[in-house]
C-alpha cells in the first residue's frame, strides 16, 4: 500500500518523491493492522470463524463469508480493489470476483 503524508515524520525531498522510508511504512501497516483487526473479528464473529481460517485458503462456506464481508467492509472504507488484495495477501481479481459474486447472490 502506498501512504503519502506530508512531512508528518520528517520525510525528506528523496522520499516525498520515492515514497516513504521503510520504517514510515513498517508504522503505518502496524496502524493499518490494529484498525482493522476489530472488522475482521466482527465478520468472523457474525460468521462463526476465526480470523485465521478466515484468512487462509480455506474454501469452507463460513470462512469464505467471512472473507469475502472483510474485503466488503474495506471497499465501503475507501480501499481500492488492489489495497485489499495486497492487505489480505490475494490477487485483486479474487477480491473484485468475490464481491461480483456476493452482490450477485445478494440480489437474487
Amino acid at each position: 500500500m502506498s501512504y503519502a503524508y506530508p512531512n508528518l515524520f520528517g520525510v525528506t525531498p528523496k522520499e516525498r518523491r520515492h515514497g516513504p522510508s521503510r520504517e514510515v511504512n513498517d508504522i503505518l501497516r502496524e496502524v493499518h493492522a490494529r484498525c482493522m483487526r476489530p472488522l475482521l473479528d466482527a465478520c468472523c464473529a457474525e460468521n462463526l470463524t476465526t480470523p485465521e481460517v478466515a484468512m487462509s485458503a480455506a474454501r469452507h462456506r463460513c470462512a469464505a463469508r467471512a472473507r469475502h464481508a472483510f474485503w466488503l467492509a474495506l471497499r465501503g472504507l475507501g480501499l481500492s480493489y488492489p489495497e485489499i488484495a495486497k492487505l489480505c495477501g490475494v490477487d485483486h481479481t479474487t477480491v473484485m470476483g468475490a464481491l461480483k459474486g456476493r452482490k450477485q447472490r445478494i440480489e437474487a
